[in-house]
């Protein structure tokens, strides 16, 4: 299990909600979103969703305590 501190999890949650705001917007039909990573924004488009669903995998992964070591397989 992973400590992370209230201000982590805020922002690993507030993260989460970027990450499937944006998720939606493509699913939807919007073009690209942006979505900050990491401190860097980086561009999604239906070509890039399962990098996408990868790192909401990752973020809910965190959030739940689990380790996240190498790709994450997300299923929908």
């Amino acid at each position: 299990m992973i400590d992370l501190t209230a201000e982590d999890l805020a922002t690993l949650k507030a993260n989460l909600a970027e990450a499937r705001a944006a998720y939606h917007q493509i699913q939807i039909g919007r073009q690209s979103v942006e979505v900050s990573v990491d401190g860097y924004m980086v561009r999604y488009n239906r070509t890039t969703l399962p990098e996408l669903r990868a790192y909401i995998g990752r973020l809910e992964a965190m959030i739940a305590g689990r380790p996240v070591t190498g790709a994450v397989g997300v299923i929908f």
